[in-house]
C-alpha cells in the first residue's frame, strides 16, 4: 500500500541522511588534519560542526549506538538499514580518510592544482584586454554577467 511504501521509503532517506552525517565527520575530520587547520572554526560553521578529534572511533560508535537504538525501539527494518548501508559507507570513507594510504592528501593536491590552474586563467583574462572584453561579450546577458 502505498502508506507502507512512503513510510519505507521516509525511513530509508532518514537512515542515509545519519549515515551522510557519520561520513562527513571522517571525511571533514580529515581535510581539517591534511590542511593543518587546528581550529575546526576556520571551515566555517557547517563543515567546522563536523570535524572531530576521534574521526574513526566516533562515527562507528554513533552508527553502533543509532543501530541499538533502533533495535531497542522494534525498528528493526530501520536497524538493518543502518548496519547494511552504513558499515561499508563509514569503511570506505575510512580508508579513503587514511593518512598512511594518503588517497585524500593526493585528492587535494590535485584539487589544488586545478584552483591555481583556474586562477592562474583568470588572472591572464583579467590581465588582457582582448579577452577581458570577449569574455564580457560572451556573457553578456547571463546570470553570470
Amino acid at each position: 500500500d502505498k502508506a507502507g511504501f512512503a513510510a519505507d521509503a521516509i525511513a530509508r532517506a532518514s537512515a542515509d541522511t545519519m549515515i551522510g552525517d557519520l561520513e562527513r565527520t571522517v571525511v571533514m575530520s580529515a581535510y581539517a588534519r591534511e590542511l593543518g587547520l587546528d581550529d575546526a572554526s576556520e571551515l566555517g560553521p557547517f563543515t567546522g560542526s563536523y570535524v572531530s578529534l576521534m574521526p574513526t572511533a566516533r562515527p562507528l560508535m554513533q552508527l553502533a549506538t543509532l543501530v541499538i537504538e533502533a533495535s531497542a525501539h522494534a525498528r528493526h527494518d530501520t536497524a538493518e538499514t543502518l548496519w547494511r548501508r552504513g558499515m561499508p559507507r563509514l569503511m570506505r570513507a575510512v580508508r579513503h580518510a587514511d593518512p598512511e594510504a594518503g588517497a585524500l592528501r593526493s585528492e587535494l593536491a590535485a584539487e589544488r592544482a586545478a584552483w591555481d590552474h583556474f586562477h592562474d586563467a583568470v588572472d591572464v583574462v583579467e590581465a588582457t584586454p582582448v579577452l577581458r572584453d570577449r569574455l564580457a561579450h560572451l556573457l553578456a546577458g547571463t546570470r553570470v554577467d
